[in-house]
């Protein structure tokens, strides 16, 4: 991937102008990818500009790349972020750490909290932001930023369903339900790729000399006209001749699972070889620690599932595991779970007679 320092620079100062202007920043993301990269590059623009300790790291960085994330880090770095001198804190950070700060032990919870509150704003991008999750977050006084974007667009260019100014977004081969293939426009994209690339992601130029990057993400408009980011092209599920975006199928999941449970939860739903179906909807949880759950509630979960969504949408399999495999971006690592799937997604699965829960599908 060739990136221009041009573009990573009017990325930093787009984001900077959305914020309100520069500020200190601490960095709780690994730095040789684009999120916590450009965490540098905006605490080195503020430092241009006058703001001293502009950085504060969160744990130790022994290879100058890898942010060692833990709760009781993340709070010692914004304790001494605000000892420093007045100035704007900002952080940025993916969902999973989100997750584990609102499930930490409770007094850490509440000291994590009252200092996250205390930030101007905290972007969190690099998958999909739990709506629960985020009004649990909105309720404890947190300013968070949702973003989209990807290394080709030097990271965030849409935030909370916005594209940035001078970001253009655009959707391709719209479906039926006005779903189609994410396209973006700007001086933020990369120059492209060290070796060409024989399918999508890629680059092209218009018609009227506008170079755009095709994406291999699912967008659709909401009707305020806000940006919401499906899924992967790749990630959809076809069941029955049908196909099922996950991403929508995730949303009510953990919809359902705060409406029974009161909880937050995290969760991947995954397309599983199936006989007659081709596809199997299997939606794999990763329940609180402290959460206990029967088999009632599961029954009620899913039928809550499928008076929002459907039958042929509603997981045919529940499965509990106690640790979502994930990747060095945050993101959940859907192609181990297939991989490992079926028996027992993990060897110290939450309910091991929970695991697999047959759903009616008719």
């Amino acid at each position: 991937m060739q990136v221009p320092r041009s573009a990573l620079e009017w990325s930093a100062h787009a984001t900077h102008d959305f914020l309100g202007g520069p500020g200190r920043w601490v960095v709780a993301l690994p730095t040789d990818r684009v999120a916590g990269f450009q965490v540098l590059n905006r605490a080195r623009l503020a430092a241009a500009v006058g703001i001293n300790d502009s950085l504060v790291v969160c744990g130790p960085m022994p290879n100058g790349t890898e942010v060692h994330f833990s709760v009781s880090e993340l709070i010692d770095a914004l304790a001494a972020a605000f000892r420093l001198s007045p100035a704007p804190v900002y952080l940025s950070l993916v969902p999973t750490e989100l997750f584990a700060l609102f499930n930490a032990p409770i007094t850490q919870r509440e000291l994590a909290l009252s200092l996250l509150a205390r930030c101007q704003a905290i972007l969190v991008g690099g998958a999909a932001l739990d709506p629960a999750l985020r009004d649990d977050a909105i309720r404890h006084g947190l300013n968070l930023v949702a973003t989209y974007g990807m290394t080709e667009t030097s990271g965030g260019c849409v935030y909370d369903g916005i594209p940035l100014p001078g970001v253009s977004v655009r959707l391709a081969e719209l479906d039926a339900d006005g779903i189609g293939v994410i396209e973006i426009s700007g001086p933020m994209l990369a120059d492209g790729y060290l070796e060409v690339a024989a399918q999508p992601p890629y680059y092209y130029t218009a018609n009227d000399g506008t170079r755009w990057f095709r994406t291999t993400d699912l967008g659709r408009w909401s009707p305020d006209g806000k940006l919401e980011v499906i899924g992967r092209l790749d990630d959809v599920i076809n069941t029955g001749g049908v196909k099922v975006h996950p991403h929508l199928v995730e949303e009510a999941v953990e919809t359902a699972w705060f409406q029974v449970l009161d909880q937050e939860v995290q969760v991947a739903v995954i397309g599983l070889p199936n006989s007659k179906w081709g596809q199997e909807v299997t939606a794999v949880i990763q329940p609180a620690a402290s959460v206990q759950i029967t088999d009632s509630q599961l029954r009620q979960i899913q039928a809550l599932i499928k008076q929002q969504l459907g039958p042929i949408a509603t997981p045919k399999t529940i499965r509990l595991i106690s640790q979502l495999p994930m990747l060095a971006s945050g993101k959940i690592d859907r192609k181990a779970l297939i991989t490992n799937s079926p028996p027992p997604l993990s060897s110290d699965a939450f309910r091991a007679e929970a695991t697999e829960y047959p759903a009616s599908a008719e």
